[in-house]
């Protein structure tokens, strides 16, 4: 009969040398945008239309706020759903809820890229379709986010 016990050592560092291979785990946000983008942002100006604030929440609700030059402040609040499944990754910003009726009339959809852990940006088209890259995208059409400490 022979032993098993060189065969199980062969096998197992096989395995280990394989899950080496795979490398370290994910970064932060990286395999994760809806985490990343969680928390409190400042939104930048846009050539001189104002500026703002973004709260993006863990139960998948966020609260947008721009402030006009002349003062004026416009909040949105709603839901927003995320899929980085796609290149570039999608979000949808659905004032309200997704799930009431017409919500397809309130809803912005945009792609969202992170220049870094803080700094994002959110590019949306103003004729209601969803953009393709954010090559050639104009200031005005895009929120400029930078984490808030």
């Amino acid at each position: 009969m022979r032993n098993p016990r060189p065969r199980l050592a062969l096998t197992l560092l096989a395995i280990m040398g394989l899950a080496s291979l795979s490398g370290p785990g994910p970064v932060r946000g990286q395999d994760d945008p809806a985490a990343m983008l969680q928390g409190d942002w400042a939104v930048a100006a846009k050539y001189g239309r104002g500026d703002g604030e973004a709260v993006f929440r863990a139960d998948k609700t966020y609260v947008l706020t721009e402030i006009h030059p002349d003062g004026t402040a416009v909040t949105h609040k709603g839901e927003y759903r995320i899929d980085p499944s796609v290149d570039p990754c999608a979000i949808d910003l659905c004032v309200g809820k997704f799930s009431n009726a017409g919500s397809e009339w309130v809803t912005t959809f945009g792609i969202l890229r992170f220049l870094s852990d803080d700094e994002a940006e959110i590019h949306f088209d103003p004729s209601g379709t969803r953009p393709a890259s954010f090559d050639g995208a104009s200031a005005e059409n895009t929120h400029k986010l930078r984490r808030k400490s």
